[in-house]
């Protein structure tokens, strides 16, 4: 390999390095301790042969859902927010409940996630349009525990679509028609 092959950045991208964002909760947002970029991948169409299937590419792409893990704050206001919401879009058990989105896209929000660099300046923003909670993970209290941890959910959330801006570029991504997984 020579050397006119090598990179101009050969700096590493840092797990650290990101910050995000969710409009409808901010208590989530705060206490965001990781979120996981979704994966893309498209659909597997088998084609037959007199000798054997062959593999072709097909013509739907699906995005894997928004994964993020919090801290879950003293109050659990921020699983209680996501409860909230969840419970609002999904099966409502009282009329308050089912007041709460007064259309289906009430019931959605936007977020953002932005990576940066090692130096801490901004270098990425993916911007996941019509977020919804999917899944919620539970919470476990312990007792028998001997040291005190600190208590962290995981989220799931699928969304429209997502793009993204490098150095205020946009690059092209397909919207998926569904969340299939």
């Amino acid at each position: 390999m020579s050397i006119s092959n090598q990179p101009k950045n050969q700096n590493l991208l840092l797990e650290t390095n990101f910050k995000f964002q969710l409009n409808r909760i901010s208590n989530v947002s705060y206490f965001c301790q990781s979120v996981i970029l979704p994966g893309l991948r498209i659909n597997n169409i088998k084609y037959d042969t007199p000798l054997s299937p062959i593999a072709i590419a097909g013509n739907v792409a699906f995005y894997n859902p928004l994964k993020l893990t919090f801290l879950v704050d003293e109050d659990l206001l921020n699983w209680l927010e996501l409860r909230k919401w969840m419970l609002g879009i999904g099966k409502p058990n009282s009329h308050e409940q089912a007041k709460l989105f007064n259309s289906y896209k009430e019931g959605l929000s936007d977020a953002l996630l932005e990576v940066t660099t090692n130096a801490k300046n901004p270098y990425m923003t993916v911007k996941f349009q019509d977020c919804y909670p999917i899944s919620v993970s539970d919470i476990q209290f312990n007792s028998a525990t001997q040291f005190t941890n600190n208590i962290l959910c995981q989220v799931d959330f699928a969304y429209t679509t997502y793009l993204v801006e490098v150095h205020n570029k946009v690059l092209p991504v397909v919207s998926p028609n569904n969340m299939k997984q």
